[in-house]
Protein backbone atom coordinates (compact mmCIF):
# COMPACT_ATOMS: atom_id res chain seq x y z
CA UNK A 1 0.00 0.00 0.00
CA UNK A 2 1.05 3.34 -0.71
CA UNK A 3 -0.28 6.53 -0.64
CA UNK A 4 -1.62 8.66 -4.20
CA UNK A 5 -2.72 11.46 -2.76
CA UNK A 6 -4.35 13.24 -0.35
CA UNK A 7 -6.59 16.16 1.24
CA UNK A 8 -6.37 17.90 4.73
CA UNK A 9 -8.81 20.59 6.06
CA UNK A 10 -9.42 21.61 9.09
CA UNK A 11 -5.85 21.81 10.72
CA UNK A 12 -5.24 25.21 12.35
CA UNK A 13 -3.73 28.15 10.71
CA UNK A 14 -3.30 26.20 7.31
CA UNK A 15 -5.29 26.37 4.31
CA UNK A 16 -6.50 23.09 2.57
CA UNK A 17 -3.61 21.07 1.71
CA UNK A 18 -4.45 18.59 -1.44
CA UNK A 19 -2.02 16.42 -3.10
CA UNK A 20 -2.20 13.63 -5.50
CA UNK A 21 0.38 11.39 -7.99
CA UNK A 22 2.66 11.19 -5.51
CA UNK A 23 5.76 9.04 -5.70
CA UNK A 24 7.22 6.41 -3.43
CA UNK A 25 9.73 9.08 -2.16
CA UNK A 26 7.74 11.89 -1.45
CA UNK A 27 9.79 15.03 0.05
CA UNK A 28 7.85 17.54 2.27
CA UNK A 29 9.06 21.52 2.88
CA UNK A 30 7.42 24.21 4.34
CA UNK A 31 8.20 25.98 8.24
CA UNK A 32 8.19 23.26 11.00
CA UNK A 33 4.99 23.76 12.33
CA UNK A 34 3.14 23.20 9.22
CA UNK A 35 5.34 20.49 8.15
CA UNK A 36 4.53 18.68 11.57
CA UNK A 37 0.88 19.23 11.65
CA UNK A 38 0.42 17.97 8.15
CA UNK A 39 2.05 14.75 9.54
CA UNK A 40 0.00 14.86 12.57
CA UNK A 41 -3.00 14.74 9.75
CA UNK A 42 -1.85 11.68 7.89
CA UNK A 43 -0.97 9.94 10.92
CA UNK A 44 -4.76 10.55 12.69
CA UNK A 45 -6.52 9.72 8.95
CA UNK A 46 -4.28 6.70 8.62
CA UNK A 47 -5.37 5.59 12.04
CA UNK A 48 -8.69 5.16 11.35
CA UNK A 49 -8.42 1.14 10.83
CA UNK A 50 -8.35 0.04 14.09
CA UNK A 51 -8.03 1.43 17.84
CA UNK A 52 -4.24 0.49 18.17
CA UNK A 53 -3.46 2.95 15.46
CA UNK A 54 -5.76 5.73 16.88
CA UNK A 55 -4.49 5.12 20.18
CA UNK A 56 -1.14 5.59 19.06
CA UNK A 57 -1.48 8.56 16.24
CA UNK A 58 -3.76 10.40 19.37
CA UNK A 59 -0.56 10.09 21.68
CA UNK A 60 1.92 10.95 18.77
CA UNK A 61 -0.43 13.83 18.49
CA UNK A 62 -0.25 14.53 22.80
CA UNK A 63 -3.74 13.88 23.42
CA UNK A 64 -2.69 11.52 25.75
CA UNK A 65 -6.23 9.06 24.91
CA UNK A 66 -7.21 7.06 28.00
CA UNK A 67 -9.79 5.07 26.31
CA UNK A 68 -10.49 4.01 22.70
CA UNK A 69 -13.98 2.32 21.58
CA UNK A 70 -14.61 0.67 18.88
CA UNK A 71 -17.25 -0.51 16.68
CA UNK A 72 -18.48 -4.21 15.63
CA UNK A 73 -16.15 -3.92 12.25
CA UNK A 74 -13.54 -3.82 14.77
CA UNK A 75 -12.74 0.14 14.04
CA UNK A 76 -12.31 3.16 16.08
CA UNK A 77 -15.30 5.66 16.71
CA UNK A 78 -14.61 7.44 20.02
CA UNK A 79 -11.26 8.33 21.83
CA UNK A 80 -11.35 9.71 25.77
CA UNK A 81 -8.54 12.02 25.56
CA UNK A 82 -6.74 12.85 28.59
CA UNK A 83 -5.34 16.46 27.44
CA UNK A 84 -7.76 18.06 25.76
CA UNK A 85 -6.02 21.33 25.99
CA UNK A 86 -3.83 19.46 23.05
CA UNK A 87 -6.14 19.80 20.38
CA UNK A 88 -6.58 23.34 19.57
CA UNK A 89 -3.13 24.08 18.69
CA UNK A 90 -3.74 21.11 15.68
CA UNK A 91 -7.39 21.43 15.25
CA UNK A 92 -8.87 24.57 13.88
CA UNK A 93 -11.85 25.44 16.30
CA UNK A 94 -15.46 25.62 15.53
CA UNK A 95 -18.55 24.23 16.22
CA UNK A 96 -17.83 21.83 16.43
CA UNK A 97 -13.65 21.76 15.90
CA UNK A 98 -13.08 18.85 12.73
CA UNK A 99 -10.23 17.53 10.97
CA UNK A 100 -11.02 15.70 7.85
CA UNK A 101 -8.56 14.10 5.73
CA UNK A 102 -8.70 12.60 2.24
CA UNK A 103 -6.53 9.39 1.45
CA UNK A 104 -6.30 8.01 -2.01
CA UNK A 105 -4.76 4.90 -1.34
CA UNK A 106 -2.42 2.10 -4.25
CA UNK A 107 -3.17 -1.12 -3.01
CA UNK A 108 -0.60 -3.79 -3.19
CA UNK A 109 -0.72 -7.38 -4.69
CA UNK A 110 -2.17 -9.51 -1.43
CA UNK A 111 -5.50 -6.63 -1.47
CA UNK A 112 -5.97 -6.82 -5.32
CA UNK A 113 -5.99 -10.83 -4.70
CA UNK A 114 -8.94 -10.15 -1.88
CA UNK A 115 -10.27 -8.15 -4.48
CA UNK A 116 -10.59 -10.44 -7.29
CA UNK A 117 -11.62 -13.01 -5.34
CA UNK A 118 -14.56 -10.69 -4.06
CA UNK A 119 -15.64 -10.28 -7.68
CA UNK A 120 -16.36 -13.57 -8.58
CA UNK A 121 -19.49 -13.12 -6.55
CA UNK A 122 -19.91 -9.03 -7.35
CA UNK A 123 -18.82 -8.11 -10.71
CA UNK A 124 -19.04 -4.73 -10.44
CA UNK A 125 -15.68 -5.05 -8.90
CA UNK A 126 -14.23 -6.82 -11.41
CA UNK A 127 -13.42 -3.60 -13.38
CA UNK A 128 -11.97 -1.39 -10.47
CA UNK A 129 -9.07 -4.58 -10.42
CA UNK A 130 -8.91 -4.53 -13.44
CA UNK A 131 -8.24 -0.33 -13.85
CA UNK A 132 -5.90 -1.25 -10.41
CA UNK A 133 -8.06 1.42 -9.12
CA UNK A 134 -6.79 3.84 -5.54
CA UNK A 135 -8.95 3.28 -2.63
CA UNK A 136 -10.52 6.47 -1.92
CA UNK A 137 -11.73 7.46 1.64
CA UNK A 138 -12.28 10.49 3.53
CA UNK A 139 -12.02 10.30 7.47
CA UNK A 140 -13.11 12.54 9.93
CA UNK A 141 -12.51 13.57 13.41
CA UNK A 142 -14.67 15.48 15.61
CA UNK A 143 -14.13 17.08 19.01
CA UNK A 144 -16.28 17.90 21.74
CA UNK A 145 -17.04 21.52 22.98
CA UNK A 146 -13.92 20.94 25.25
CA UNK A 147 -12.15 18.76 23.27
CA UNK A 148 -12.16 16.07 26.52
CA UNK A 149 -13.93 13.42 23.21
CA UNK A 150 -12.98 12.84 20.15
CA UNK A 151 -14.93 11.11 17.20
CA UNK A 152 -13.56 9.59 14.68
CA UNK A 153 -15.28 7.63 11.58
CA UNK A 154 -14.59 6.62 8.21
CA UNK A 155 -17.15 9.44 6.51
CA UNK A 156 -17.34 8.14 2.67
CA UNK A 157 -14.83 5.11 0.46
CA UNK A 158 -15.28 4.13 -2.70
CA UNK A 159 -13.30 1.72 -5.07
CA UNK A 160 -12.62 3.69 -8.13
CA UNK A 161 -15.99 4.72 -9.39
CA UNK A 162 -17.49 2.52 -7.22
CA UNK A 163 -19.29 3.74 -3.91
CA UNK A 164 -18.99 1.80 -1.01
CA UNK A 165 -21.56 1.35 1.88
CA UNK A 166 -20.65 1.99 5.59
CA UNK A 167 -23.60 1.45 7.05
CA UNK A 168 -24.16 -2.19 5.95
CA UNK A 169 -20.22 -2.54 4.46
CA UNK A 170 -19.37 -5.66 2.07
CA UNK A 171 -17.08 -8.21 3.81
CA UNK A 172 -14.41 -7.73 1.32
CA UNK A 173 -14.57 -4.24 2.74
CA UNK A 174 -14.11 -5.14 6.12
CA UNK A 175 -11.63 -7.63 5.34
CA UNK A 176 -9.30 -4.87 3.55
CA UNK A 177 -9.92 -2.15 5.74
CA UNK A 178 -8.71 -4.53 8.56
CA UNK A 179 -5.64 -5.22 6.56
CA UNK A 180 -4.55 -1.97 5.87
CA UNK A 181 -3.95 -1.13 10.14
CA UNK A 182 -0.47 -0.80 11.14
CA UNK A 183 0.61 0.25 7.68
CA UNK A 184 1.93 3.66 8.52
CA UNK A 185 4.67 4.89 11.01
CA UNK A 186 6.23 7.62 11.92
CA UNK A 187 9.58 9.18 13.33
CA UNK A 188 10.35 11.95 15.22
CA UNK A 189 13.95 14.00 15.37
CA UNK A 190 16.32 12.09 17.30
CA UNK A 191 13.60 9.32 18.41
CA UNK A 192 15.27 6.11 19.26
CA UNK A 193 13.36 3.63 21.50
CA UNK A 194 15.77 0.90 23.26
CA UNK A 195 13.19 -1.33 24.64
CA UNK A 196 11.64 -1.97 21.19
CA UNK A 197 15.14 -2.52 20.03
CA UNK A 198 15.62 -4.95 22.88
CA UNK A 199 12.41 -6.55 22.17
CA UNK A 200 13.26 -7.25 18.61
CA UNK A 201 16.28 -8.92 19.41
CA UNK A 202 15.07 -11.13 22.28
CA UNK A 203 11.78 -11.74 20.31
CA UNK A 204 11.25 -15.25 19.87
CA UNK A 205 9.18 -14.90 16.35
CA UNK A 206 11.65 -15.60 13.44
CA UNK A 207 10.07 -12.56 11.33
CA UNK A 208 10.95 -10.64 14.21
CA UNK A 209 14.97 -11.94 14.40
CA UNK A 210 15.17 -11.51 10.77
CA UNK A 211 14.00 -7.59 11.38
CA UNK A 212 16.46 -7.71 13.90
CA UNK A 213 19.17 -9.09 11.84
CA UNK A 214 18.24 -6.37 9.03
CA UNK A 215 18.92 -3.81 11.58
CA UNK A 216 22.54 -4.87 12.84
CA UNK A 217 23.49 -5.40 9.24
CA UNK A 218 22.43 -1.94 8.04
CA UNK A 219 23.67 0.04 10.75
CA UNK A 220 27.41 -2.01 10.60
CA UNK A 221 27.15 -1.14 6.77
CA UNK A 222 27.93 2.17 4.98
CA UNK A 223 27.42 4.68 5.47
CA UNK A 224 27.39 3.99 9.08
CA UNK A 225 29.55 1.85 10.15
CA UNK A 226 27.76 1.19 13.58
CA UNK A 227 27.41 -1.73 15.96
CA UNK A 228 24.96 -1.39 18.95
CA UNK A 229 24.44 -3.37 22.20
CA UNK A 230 21.26 -3.08 24.38
CA UNK A 231 22.56 -2.65 28.19
CA UNK A 232 19.78 -3.90 31.05
CA UNK A 233 20.70 -1.86 34.06
CA UNK A 234 17.68 -3.71 35.91
CA UNK A 235 15.10 -0.77 35.94
CA UNK A 236 15.63 0.51 32.44
CA UNK A 237 17.27 -0.58 28.82
CA UNK A 238 20.11 1.59 27.23
CA UNK A 239 22.10 1.82 24.37
CA UNK A 240 25.99 1.62 23.40
CA UNK A 241 28.20 1.55 21.14
CA UNK A 242 30.71 -1.26 20.37
CA UNK A 243 33.14 -2.25 20.90
CA UNK A 244 33.47 0.51 23.90
CA UNK A 245 30.28 -0.08 25.12
CA UNK A 246 30.00 3.95 24.88
CA UNK A 247 26.86 4.94 25.88
CA UNK A 248 24.56 6.17 22.63
CA UNK A 249 23.20 9.39 24.94
CA UNK A 250 27.06 10.92 25.21
CA UNK A 251 27.91 9.83 21.06
CA UNK A 252 26.52 12.45 19.21
CA UNK A 253 23.14 13.50 17.56
CA UNK A 254 24.46 12.24 14.38
CA UNK A 255 25.07 8.41 15.72
CA UNK A 256 21.85 8.79 17.60
CA UNK A 257 20.32 9.77 14.84
CA UNK A 258 21.94 6.95 12.86
CA UNK A 259 20.38 4.46 15.24
CA UNK A 260 16.62 5.42 15.25
CA UNK A 261 16.69 5.69 11.64
CA UNK A 262 17.58 2.55 10.76
CA UNK A 263 15.51 1.09 13.93
CA UNK A 264 12.83 3.51 11.90
CA UNK A 265 13.03 1.69 8.75
CA UNK A 266 13.82 -1.70 9.80
CA UNK A 267 12.02 -2.79 13.12
CA UNK A 268 9.11 -0.59 13.04
CA UNK A 269 7.47 -3.27 10.59
CA UNK A 270 5.27 -0.40 8.79
CA UNK A 271 5.21 -0.13 4.80
CA UNK A 272 4.58 3.71 4.66
CA UNK A 273 6.94 5.87 6.81
CA UNK A 274 6.96 9.11 8.20
CA UNK A 275 10.33 11.52 8.90
CA UNK A 276 9.94 14.47 10.59
CA UNK A 277 13.37 15.66 11.05
CA UNK A 278 15.26 12.67 8.76
CA UNK A 279 18.70 13.02 9.87
CA UNK A 280 21.64 15.27 10.96
CA UNK A 281 22.84 18.05 8.35
CA UNK A 282 26.01 16.83 8.56
CA UNK A 283 25.30 13.84 6.63
CA UNK A 284 22.53 14.16 5.00
CA UNK A 285 23.46 13.08 1.17
CA UNK A 286 24.44 9.61 2.14
CA UNK A 287 21.40 8.81 4.74
CA UNK A 288 19.45 10.38 1.80
CA UNK A 289 20.85 7.71 -0.76
CA UNK A 290 20.39 5.31 1.30
CA UNK A 291 16.90 6.26 2.35
CA UNK A 292 15.67 5.93 -1.14
CA UNK A 293 17.23 2.50 -1.71
CA UNK A 294 14.97 0.96 1.03
CA UNK A 295 12.02 2.04 -1.19
CA UNK A 296 13.19 1.89 -4.74
CA UNK A 297 16.02 -0.53 -4.70
CA UNK A 298 16.02 -4.58 -4.88
CA UNK A 299 14.61 -6.09 -2.39
CA UNK A 300 13.46 -2.72 -0.54
CA UNK A 301 11.87 -2.18 2.85
CA UNK A 302 9.50 0.21 2.20
CA UNK A 303 6.48 1.04 0.42
CA UNK A 304 6.46 4.73 0.34
CA UNK A 305 8.74 7.21 2.48
CA UNK A 306 7.67 10.85 3.38
CA UNK A 307 10.88 12.83 4.43
CA UNK A 308 10.78 16.26 5.93
CA UNK A 309 13.00 19.13 5.00
CA UNK A 310 15.47 17.87 2.94
CA UNK A 311 17.67 20.28 0.04
CA UNK A 312 16.18 20.45 -3.56
CA UNK A 313 12.57 20.33 -4.96
CA UNK A 314 9.86 19.55 -3.15
CA UNK A 315 6.70 17.47 -3.92
CA UNK A 316 4.29 18.61 -1.21
CA UNK A 317 5.23 22.24 0.42
CA UNK A 318 2.61 23.23 3.37
CA UNK A 319 2.10 26.93 4.69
Amino acid sequence: MHIRGFRVEGLAGLERIETRDLGRVVRVGGPPRARGALAAALDLGLAVFSPADARAAAERVGWAPTEVDEDEHGRPVQLTLGRPSAVAPLVETGEPSALRVGLDLALDPPQLDLLRRAALRQPELGAAVMANAPLVLHVGWMFTKDSSVASVALLSARLGDLSVSLVEPPDWFTKLTAGLAGRFGRRGALQVDPAAIAAAQRSPDAQAQARFRAFEEALAARPFHHEVAVVDHGDTLALALRPELTPLDVAGASVTDDVGLVAAVHLMDREVLLLDAPFTRASGRSRRTWLTRQVEGEGSVLEQLFLADVPGPVDVRVR
